[in-house]
């Protein structure tokens, strides 16, 4: 009985130490995703600024006229925000699978968990029966 008990708390233990360990992962991941997300924005930013910076200097460099000049300038917005866009799709296409990653990984922890607690039932439940036999 006094093993049984012990078993148990020392389960306990593991278990909330595990779940302390997920929430501290999960907090840690959390802080992570904030501050990538920071720096994409960032990034998009001063990606955005080049981009814009270049076909500025383009636009020089050509003189074209006035009308020309504003349809160009539009139609390298609508380039950069689509480069920007793209290079968003991917990278959060980049997250999903990430997050996927994760998730089966956490699935398989938890069934590998279960077939240890299976296992050590079995074995407990093989020793009691053990134990009974000896006293019949």
């Amino acid at each position: 009985a006094e093993r049984m008990r012990a078993a148990a708390a020392a389960k306990r233990a593991r278990e909330e130490a595990m779940k302390a360990e997920m929430m501290a992962a999960n907090e840690q991941m959390l802080a992570l995703k904030a501050q990538r997300q920071a720096e994409e924005r960032a990034e998009e930013e001063r990606f955005r600024q080049m981009l814009l910076g270049k076909f500025a200097e383009d636009e020089r460099i050509e003189q074209m006229n006035a009308q020309r000049r504003r349809m160009k300038e539009a139609e390298h917005r609508r380039e950069v925000e689509r480069l920007i866009e793209e290079k968003r799709r991917m990278y959060e296409e980049f997250k999903a699978m990430e997050l996927e990653s994760f998730r089966a990984r956490e699935v398989e922890d938890k069934r590998r968990e279960g077939i240890l607690e299976e296992q050590r039932q079995r074995l407990l439940r093989e020793a009691a029966e053990a134990g009974l036999a000896e006293f019949l």
